[in-house]
């Protein structure tokens, strides 16, 4: 149960289930109306290709601001929601809000992690370090002003692309997060993302490095093509999937790797050139240098 100051709103979206989560619903909101909005559905729109979060909540909420807690997630946070509109009020240069979730693996019975991890430094990034925080937040802890999350177009609303889309286009943002662990991420078997297969991550992840790259004009887009070039190229190798879906990741890898012929692009190229071809990257070339400098000092001797 959250404590706030605040009034809120609970939009509930039953997507046709069949397991009784309907009745549960509707027993809710019999008991406190003026809180649950259920938003009911005869068949599951999801599995039609409609993102249920961009088509039916968001046109359906009034709040200012717009919580997202998945039907497998849970928050253990009572003042989550206060303490979020509070960093809020208290910073207006904020864009999203953030926490520290605990991972709960279903089969192993038991917590795998902490995300972002306890050691980071996560309490204010600006755009550029949000976009190298190399430790994901979940977006099960997520707050996001309504008037922003409802401009996203909606290819960019699955799960950080979103994130990546409000701090493009709001470069003097800042992206908050609260210390303290606030929600339960939960991995299992039936999860959108936890459930499906290597490869099928890896072709979501492949479309989100694409879109990403296309809202960011500096070294940012370069790396999230080159990203999706890696990717494209791991799953050009998967036989499972159909020869006209690795003839489209084979054709995507290279108008991707063409689009990073640009200065920024050539300059990280040769960057990254230089630094492997380092003594340190490169053993036989530090051995040849070591024997260099032994037969100076034995002449010099």
């Amino acid at each position: 149960m959250q404590e706030t100051t605040f009034p809120v709103e609970i939009l509930i979206h039953d997507d046709a289930s069949t397991d009784g989560t309907r009745e549960i619903i509707q027993e809710y909101e019999k008991k406190i109306p003026s809180l649950i909005i259920p938003i009911f559905q005869d068949e599951n729109q999801f599995s039609r290709g409609i993102d249920p979060f961009y088509s039916f909540l968001i046109p359906n909420s009034q709040g200012k601001y717009i919580a997202v807690c998945e039907g497998d997630d849970y928050w253990v946070d009572s003042l989550k929601l206060q303490k979020q509109v509070n960093l809020f009020e208290q910073y207006p240069d904020t864009v999203i809000c953030g926490a520290r979730a605990k991972t709960w693996n279903e089969q192993k019975e038991e917590f795998t992690g902490i995300n972002p991890a306890e050691d980071k430094n996560i309490a204010c990034l600006t755009p550029r370090e949000f976009f190298y925080l190399a430790d994901w937040v979940k977006n099960c802890t997520r707050m996001i002003p309504r008037s922003l999350i409802s401009q996203v177009p909606k290819e960019y609303m699955m799960d950080y692309r979103h994130a990546h889309y409000i701090m493009a286009k709001n470069p003097q943002g800042t992206f908050r997060c609260l210390e303290e662990i606030t929600a339960v991420y939960r991995e299992h078997a039936g999860g959108v993302f936890s459930g499906a297969s290597s490869f099928q991550v890896q072709e979501e992840y492949f479309e989100s490095t694409k879109l990403i790259a296309r809202v960011y004009e500096d070294e940012r887009a370069i790396i999230m093509r080159e990203n999706a070039v890696q990717t494209a190229t791991g799953l050009m190798a998967v036989r499972a999937l159909p020869l006209s879906r690795r003839i489209y990741y084979f054709a995507q890898s290279i108008i991707l790797t063409l689009g990073n012929f640009s200065f920024l692009g050539i300059k990280r190229m040769f960057g990254r050139w230089l630094v492997s071809a380092s003594p340190d990257q490169h053993p036989i070339i530090k051995t040849f240098r070591q024997r260099i400098y032994r037969l100076v000092k034995k002449v010099k001797e």
